[in-house]
C-alpha cells in the first residue's frame, strides 16, 4: 500500500472519526481528556500528518463491531454508484434505440437525433456549473442544489435500507447505527464540499453509462441494419446556415476524422420535408438512390456523442474522482479536531494535578502541516464576556497555559454599554487569521448579543478562523473550577444554532 492511502481517510474512516467526536461531546470532559491524553503519548504526533493521527486515535477508542455507521453510509453510497451505472445503461439504449428507430418510411432526423442524446446533456452540465458556484452566490440562484440534496437523502434512504438488509446485526445495533449516521448528517455544512464532489462522482457515472450505451447501440444499429438520415426543421434556416452549423459542431474532430464532417452536398441532398414526404434532392418520388447520402450523417452523430457527451463527462468524473481524493486526504479541522488534537498534545490544565507534565512545545507541534489546530497558532484575541472581569496578567498566562497563546488583543463586550460591541468588532474585525477566544462564566444561558457578536466576526473574518467559546465556573467566587456538565451541555446546544463548525467549546479548567 501506497503511503499516501496509509494517510488518506476512506469515507468510512471519515463518517465514523466525526461520530466519535460528535459523541465524545457529550461525555465527562475530564475523562475524555485523561483517555485521549494516554493515547497521545503513545503516538508519535509530532512526526506525522494528522491524518494518521486521528486513524490511529479512532481505531483505539472505536469498539470493535461487525458494522459502523461510516461503513453503513459507505454501502449506500455504493449502491447509489451501482444503480446510477444500471440507469445511465437503460436510459441510454432505450433513448437512443427511440431516436433512431427506422421503418423505412420515414428518415431519422438528427437535429431530433441531437436535441434529444446531446442537447439535454447540456442542460444538465449547465447546472452542474451552476452548482460549483460559491455558496455565497448560488444562495441567490432558486432551486439550485435541490437534486443533489434529494440524491444526498436517497442515498441515506439507501444506507438505511441496507443495514435492515444485514441479518447478523440485531434491531437494536441497527436503530443506534442510523442514530450514529444523523449525527454526522449534522455536520453537512462542514463536509459540504467532499458531499458535493461524492454526488457528482455519482451522476457523472450515469452520464458516463449513458452515453458508452447510446454509442454501442448506434454501432449496433448502423452495422446490422440500414439507416436513412436527414435534416429538417420548422425553423426558417437555409442550407448554407445549417452547413455552417454543422461545420462549427463538427470543428473538434474534422481534422482527425474528415469523413464525420458532412458536406455541403450531403447537407443540400439530405434535406427532407415531411409534409411532401421526399427528399430536397431526391429525383421524383423523393427517394435518394445514393445510400452514402442518407447514411453519411452517422460518424457525425457518432462523433458527437463522444465528444459532447462521453468526453466531458469523463473528464467531469475524473475530476470529482481527484476532488473526492483530496477532501479524504485533508481534513476541515473544525473546533471539534482542534480540540482532539489538544488532548493528544497537552495535559489537563486543573488546579490538583497530580503531576506536573509539561505540555508539547509550540515550535514543534507546528510541524504537523496543514492543520488547524491550536498549537498552530502563536497569538490570540480575548474577549471577556459580561461581567466576568480578569485581570489583564492573570488573564495573559491562564490563556498561555491552557491554549499556548499569546494574548494580541484583550478586550471587554456584552455589558450594559452597547458601545463596546462596537469596539471589539472593529479591533477584531480584521482578517489576520488569528482565533477569537471569548470568556464567558459557565452559569449564564448565552444571549443573542453573544450569538450576534460571533455571526458578525465570523463575517469578518475567514470561514476557518477558530473562534473558541472559554467556559469559566465563577459561582464559587475563584475562577479555577471546572464547570459543571448541564452547563456545557447548554453551551453546546446553543452554540450548535450557529451551524459553525469552527465555533468551539472548551473548560478554562478541568479537574478531577
Amino acid at each position: 500500500m501506497r503511503a499516501k492511502d496509509r494517510k488518506r481517510l476512506k469515507l468510512a474512516e471519515l463518517i465514523d472519526l466525526e461520530i466519535q467526536l460528535s459523541k465524545d461531546r457529550d461525555q465527562d470532559p475530564v475523562e475524555i481528556r485523561r483517555r485521549d491524553r494516554e493515547i497521545g503519548r503513545s503516538l508519535s504526533i509530532l512526526d506525522q500528518q494528522p491524518e494518521p493521527v486521528f486513524k490511529e486515535w479512532l481505531q483505539r477508542v472505536q469498539p470493535q463491531r461487525e458494522k459502523t455507521a461510516g461503513q453503513l453510509a459507505e454501502t449506500g453510497y455504493r449502491w447509489l454508484l451501482i444503480l446510477f451505472l444500471l440507469m445511465g445503461v437503460i436510459f441510454g439504449f432505450s433513448t437512443t434505440r427511440a431516436v433512431l428507430d427506422y421503418d423505412g418510411s420515414t428518415p431519422i432526423n438528427v437535429v431530433n437525433v441531437w436535441a434529444i442524446v446531446i442537447v439535454p446533456q447540456w442542460i444538465f452540465l449547465f447546472f452542474f456549473v451552476l452548482n460549483m458556484l460559491p455558496q455565497g452566490v448560488r444562495k441567490w440562484i432558486p432551486g439550485i442544489g435541490e437534486i443533489y440534496s434529494s440524491i444526498r437523502e436517497f442515498g441515506f434512504w439507501l444506507a438505511r435500507l441496507g443495514a435492515r438488509g444485514v441479518e447478523q446485526i440485531s434491531s437494536e445495533k441497527k436503530v443506534t447505527l442510523w442514530q450514529e449516521l444523523n449525527r454526522f448528517r449534522q455536520s453537512k455544512k462542514l463536509y459540504r464540499n467532499l458531499e458535493r464532489w461524492l454526488i457528482v462522482s455519482i451522476t457523472q457515472r450515469f452520464g458516463v453509462a449513458f452515453n458508452v450505451t447510446a454509442i454501442l447501440t448506434l454501432l449496433y444499429l448502423v452495422t446490422f441494419s440500414d439507416l436513412a438520415f436527414a435534416w429538417n426543421t420548422t425553423l426558417q434556416i437555409t442550407v448554407g446556415t445549417f452547413h455552417d452549423v454543422v461545420q462549427a459542431l463538427a470543428w473538434p474532430w474534422h481534422a482527425l476524422f474528415p469523413q464525420a464532417v458532412p458536406s455541403l452536398q450531403v447537407i443540400e441532398a439530405s434535406r427532407y420535408f415531411r409534409i411532401t414526404s421526399e427528399y430536397l434532392g431526391a429525383p421524383s418520388g423523393g427517394r435518394v438512390t445514393d445510400a452514402f447520402i442518407v447514411g453519411a450523417w452517422w460518424p457525425f452523430l457518432l462523433c458527437s456523442v463522444v465528444v459532447y457527451g462521453l468526453l466531458i463527462r469523463l473528464f467531469i468524473l475524473s475530476l470529482s474522482h481527484t476532488m473526492v481524493t483530496l477532501a479524504l486526504g485533508r481534513l476541515p479541522y473544525s473546533s471539534a479536531y482542534n480540540a482532539l488534537f489538544d488532548r493528544l498534545s497537552r495535559p489537563l490544565v486543573e488546579t490538583q494535578a497530580p503531576g506536573s507534565e509539561e505540555p508539547v512545545p509550540v515550535t514543534k507541534a507546528k510541524t504537523i502541516s496543514r492543520s488547524l489546530h491550536f498549537a498552530d497558532y502563536t497569538k490570540a484575541h480575548v474577549v471577556t464576556w459580561g461581567d466576568l472581569v480578569i485581570d489583564r496578567e492573570d488573564l495573559s498566562t491562564w490563556v498561555h497555559r491552557r491554549f499556548g497563546w499569546q494574548t494580541l488583543v484583550s478586550a471587554a463586550a456584552g455589558g450594559l454599554d452597547y458601545a463596546e460591541n462596537e469596539n471589539v468588532l472593529q479591533k477584531l474585525g480584521q482578517k489576520d487569521g488569528c482565533p477569537v477566544l471569548v470568556l464567558v462564566e459557565s452559569w449564564e444561558v448565552p444571549d443573542k448579543s453573544l450569538l450576534t457578536l460571533l455571526r458578525t466576526l465570523r463575517e469578518q473574518k475567514k470561514e476557518q478562523t477558530p473562534m473558541v467559546i472559554g467556559l469559566v465556573n465563577t459561582e464559587n467566587g475563584n475562577l479555577y473550577d471546572p464547570p459543571k456538565s448541564d452547563h456545557r451541555q447548554a453551551w453546546i446546544h446553543a452554540i450548535d444554532r450557529l451551524e459553525d463548525p469552527y465555533i468551539g467549546i472548551e473548560s478554562m479548567v478541568e479537574k478531577s
